[in-house]
């Protein structure tokens, strides 16, 4: 069967880093906002313009880093994210087609 533990730990965390980290830059800048206006809305209202600007530059500098270690992360503990089991089951339940399918051909 597929052991998921062992496929992620083929991945590179810090290429996934490299590769997604184009996407989320173009939307950083709206996280940033969105999340600061959240959890701090007077603090990031009340911050000068430079400031703020300033916060957006540093998080955009540590964003290859935060990628990283998030994807190392997720590789060290896939099976707790990621219950397969459970995905194939709830999926084969929920597509009787397929479910004989599967019994057909084995």
């Amino acid at each position: 069967l597929i052991d998921v533990k062992e496929i992620f730990s083929r991945i590179e965390p810090e290429r996934v880093g490299m590769e997604v980290e184009p996407v989320i830059h173009k939307s950083l800048n709206n996280i940033i906002s969105e999340v600061a206006m959240t959890y701090c809305p007077d603090t990031w209202t009340s911050l000068p313009t430079y400031v703020r600007d300033e916060v957006v530059v540093r998080v955009h500098e540590d964003m290859p880093m935060v990628m990283t270690a998030v994807m190392a992360d997720i590789r060290e503990n896939i099976e707790d994210i990621l219950d397969l089991e459970h995905m194939v089951v709830s999926h084969l339940v929920a597509d009787k087609e397929l479910l004989v399918s599967v019994f057909m051909r084995g």
